[in-house]
């Protein structure tokens, strides 16, 4: 155990370090799939898959900074291969992945949604506040008003602890919104997992934040 302890730490305090995390849904159904994720040119295929997980589809790689190629693989869908992602030190790198099930014809709406996600935040994990930018289709502020509606900002009991105002919208090529980890009634929320949920008619999304205090 002595020995073993070192490794563990190591691993530890890199959780929130240099690597790729993202989380991987069905392009259809915008629900998690456990898929495989593998690191080209560093695979072994003597060593058990590296999987998302099946709650949220979250999936981590710990990964020294460079440029790399990842593959996401899953039977029943068409394989992802992205290359050129970048990880810098000391912050992961944020990769989510819609993978599209083998013999489905996909709306132009539905691929431009996958090629261009409809909801973005960032930094994540975050201190202090953290920007959340959703796309506009039309952009006027009737549309940035109905969207706004249906943004929340839930906890891992599924409360709904934060909802967002029209004043909060801001008018740009991706609309976006400043959240300080407060509550609707202003008060500073805990450390710990939120779930930031956003809906349209083209698609709903579903993005993990995490707060650290």
């Amino acid at each position: 155990c002595m020995r073993n302890l070192p490794g563990a730490y190591y691993l530890l305090e890199r959780t929130f370090g240099s690597s790729i995390t993202g989380i991987i849904t069905d392009s259809i159904t915008n629900q998690p799939i456990v898929a495989e994720v593998r690191v080209v040119g560093y695979y072994d295929s003597t060593l058990t898959p590296r999987l998302s997980d099946s709650l949220f589809g979250r999936y981590r790689r710990i990964l020294n900074p460079g440029t790399y190629s990842i593959q996401f693989l899953k039977q029943g869908y068409d394989t992802i291969t992205i290359n050129n992602v970048v990880v810098l030190p000391g912050i992961p790198t944020i990769l989510n992945v819609k993978m599209k099930p083998l013999g489905i014809e996909e709306s132009a709406n539905l691929q431009s949604a996958i090629r261009n996600p409809k909801l973005e935040v960032y930094p994540n994990p975050f201190k202090n506040h953290c920007v959340i930018k959703f796309q506009i289709p039309n952009e006027n502020l009737a549309t940035c008003y109905s969207l706004l509606s249906t943004l929340k900002i839930y906890d891992v009991a599924g409360r709904v602890v934060k909802s967002f105002n029209p004043e909060s919208c801001i008018l740009n090529h991706a609309s976006g919104i400043i959240w300080s980890g407060d509550d609707d009634m202003g008060r500073k929320l805990p450390s710990g997992v939120y779930f930031i949920d956003f809906k349209s008619d083209e698609i709903k999304e579903m993005e993990k934040v995490i707060m650290l205090r």
